[in-house]
């Protein structure tokens, strides 16, 4: 008589026969058994899928790589209760990518170990459409939440726009998403205007990476603040001079990091060489102020101006999208989480609160480094308003206690609605009858009737005109 088989086998196979895709995670977030079906959604053989690393992450773990495809790993609290709701992400390799509901069941072993580990057993279920995504988004913006939206921005938008300098849903950064698109297929010379911190470096990678790297000439950066003529004239000099017998699909070009300080002998330089009939130099240009206004008020070559901004784009501060912060915040704490270390799922509202009312002088580049901190010192998978840096504190503070503006007060107009309010308590405690009005007020009956249409509280009639136009002229009371 065969041997049964034991509970664990019997569980593998059943699981294995799955219809739905299930795989399980180990408690060091790698994933150690994944059925058929999870493999033909994944694209990937058993033993491929075998070992992978599942951080809580919807971002790449490298800005300038695209992400993976795969975004598989529990939050960090479905190693801690019996069950939770959640999504994953993942798709074929060549395929569109998925959001899918998913059950994390935890999974503790006690037997024989002082310190329990814990592994996470996760049942995908349906595809989550985008119009399930909007409706769930509707919601308090919790750190789930927060984690779907980024889900979904990934599904919509192309690998080379998932970075940091482009996260957010505010009208400004969806322009400029567009406007990074744009500049990424024309061969023309790009000018970037924002505030430093904002990532203007960055996006200037994307617009020149695009695609094959080994077909795209090296973007080469220019300190403009330090440049004069004769260190512009070598450096311009040696580039041409490198490039020379090069074949690329997308030229090499000059990254000029704040263009706008540059000094005059050296714009002359850079001028004489971009306005050289037969040289073709391409240029990402960065600013915090327009050159256009710059050059209007005498501070910059207005040829040079021109030539430098073909094309124009303009990185908004994250003070103006201040909406964008809790989004953001969430993708630097989930590139966080893709070091391996203590998993992070979110942000509490005590948190989001402070993260948003403060003014983020250093945008984009010091948010990163506020939530780097904050990842570091806590402690739960939840971040706290105590997690946070005290400089946000204090931001606070201060924003609660600014001095409130005294009012303008305008006497006439002050006057004007004292007036109007003793003119139609009168007219109500008369019943509308004018005469009677007047005479609650002290005043005839003409000068009511005549201040009544100036205050707009009646339509005159015929009458009423007369009387407005011809009020008797009344005798200086007797001393």
């Amino acid at each position: 008589m065969p041997r049964p088989a034991s509970p664990a086998r019997l569980l593998l196979k059943y699981l294995d026969r799955a219809t739905n895709p299930v795989y399980l995670v180990d408690g060091e977030r790698r994933l150690q058994f994944a059925n058929e079906a999870c493999c033909q959604w994944l694209g990937r053989t058993a033993d491929e899928l075998q070992g992978l690393v599942c951080n809580y992450l919807a971002t790449s773990p490298r800005e300038n790589q695209p992400p993976a495809e795969l975004s598989l790993g529990p939050p960090p609290e479905a190693f801690k209760v019996p069950a939770l709701s959640g999504e994953v992400f993942g798709g074929t390799a060549s395929g569109e990518g998925q959001i899918r509901s998913a059950v994390f069941h935890s999974m503790a072993e006690t037997s024989g170990s002082e310190h329990p580990s814990a592994a996470v057993l996760v049942i995908v279920g349906d595809v989550v459409s985008a119009a399930q995504v909007s409706n769930d988004l509707q919601a308090s913006p919790t750190a789930r939440l927060s984690h779907l939206q980024l889900l979904q921005l990934r599904r919509e938008l192309d690998p080379e726009l998932f970075l940091s300098p482009l996260i957010g849903q505010s009208h400004a950064l969806k322009r400029l998403r567009e406007q990074v698109k744009v500049a990424q297929q024309a061969n023309v010379r790009v000018l970037m205007v924002g505030p430093k911190g904002s990532g203007r470096r960055q996006l200037a990678r994307a617009i020149h990476y695009v695609g094959d790297a080994s077909k795209i000439g090296p973007l080469a950066s220019v300190d403009c603040p330090v440049m004069d003529a004769e260190l512009m004239q070598l450096t311009l000099t040696r580039f041409l001079k490198q490039r020379e017998g090069q074949q690329y699909r997308r030229p090499p070009a000059l990254l000029l990091t704040d263009v706008d300080q540059l000094r005059a002998d050296a714009q002359q330089e850079l001028a004489g060489f971009l306005l050289l009939p037969g040289v073709e130099l391409q240029t990402i240009s960065t600013a915090t102020r327009s050159l256009h206004k710059l050059a209007a008020r005498g501070k910059f070559r207005l040829d040079l101006a021109f030539a430098l901004s073909t094309f124009t784009l303009t990185v908004p501060a994250l003070a103006k999208r201040l909406d964008d912060v809790p989004l953001l915040a969430q993708h630097f704490l989930e590139q966080y989480n893709s070091r391996g270390e203590t998993q992070h799922s979110g942000f509490a509202n005590d948190a989001i609160e402070l993260l948003t009312l403060f003014g983020w002088p250093g945008n984009v580049e010091e948010l990163a480094e506020t939530v780097r901190e904050a990842c570091e010192r806590a402690v739960a998978p939840l971040i706290t308003a105590a997690d946070l840096p005290e400089r946000l504190h204090h931001g606070r503070e201060s924003l609660l206690h600014q001095p409130v503006a005294e009012p303008n007060i305008k006497l006439d107009d002050f006057l004007a609605e004292v007036e109007k309010e003793l003119l139609q308590r009168a007219l109500k405690k008369s019943s509308g009858n004018k005469t009677k009005a007047a005479e609650l007020l002290g005043v005839h009956r003409a000068r009511l009737i005549r201040r009544l249409v100036q205050l707009g509280l009646i339509q005159p009639t015929a009458r009423d005109e007369e009387l407005v136009i011809f009020e008797p002229i009344q005798p200086d009371p007797a001393p």
